[in-house]
């Protein structure tokens, strides 16, 4: 029998605990055909299958699968979320598995500046398993992401201010700014100014949409 005539079968339960180890032989499967959104839609599957660890198996998965995808934002903070599940009880994984994981978080971090690299590790590994689930299902593209102070000073950034501008209007030093920016850049995957410009312009337009149009 194959995986896909496996989940065929188990897909209508989906608290039988074979199908979260079934869905992520899948995604890993996914993963080494070069198949990323693939495997991300077993591992989602995974997410809300199976016992704890064959869910912390699965955020491992998504962060590998948010390396080929370009997010290494995304694939730092899930992966080291799960590297801290596995810490606190002593779960150990097959070795190859581990060895995949350990290449993505290194890859995902060489991918950034060492600040936000660090910021990450330590934002993962302060999330519980339940809320790394969360962040891995979803939308890292809305701006409910972001905190009030890191959306306004987004705005501001879109409205074409400079750090020392918002700081001003903020009553915040420049280097508190520059904080907030970091962090939205990290939540967001927006490398630059002018992607957190055209993000914010995008958001806007929508919510104008949304308005005008309930």
């Amino acid at each position: 029998m194959t995986v896909d005539e496996g989940l065929s079968l188990l897909e209508g339960d989906p608290a039988n605990a074979v199908l979260g180890d079934l869905v992520h032989t899948a995604g890993a499967i996914a993963l080494q055909q070069g198949d990323p959104d693939r495997a991300t839609a077993h591992f989602t599957v995974a997410l809300t299958a199976g016992n704890d660890m064959a869910r912390v198996d699965a955020l491992e998965g998504m962060g590998v699968a948010a390396v080929l995808l370009s997010r290494p934002q995304r694939a730092v903070r899930l992966l080291a979320s799960a590297m801290a599940a596995r810490d606190a009880v002593g779960w150990v994984g097959e070795p190859w598995w581990s060895g995949q994981c350990a290449s993505a978080l290194s890859t995902a971090c060489a991918e950034l500046s060492p600040a936000t690299a660090d910021a990450l590790l330590a934002d993962g590994a302060g999330l519980t398993v339940d809320q790394a689930i969360t962040c891995a299902l979803e939308d890292q593209d809305s701006p409910s992401v972001l905190t009030p102070r890191e959306w306004e000073v987004a705005g501001l950034v879109a409205d074409g201010l400079t750090n020392r501008e918002i700081a001003a209007r903020q009553g915040v030093s420049a280097r508190t700014v520059a904080s907030h920016l970091e962090n939205v850049r990290a939540k967001l995957d927006l490398p630059t100014r002018a992607h957190i410009t055209a993000w914010v312009t995008r958001i806007r337009l929508e919510s104008s949409h949304t308005l005008r149009n309930p």
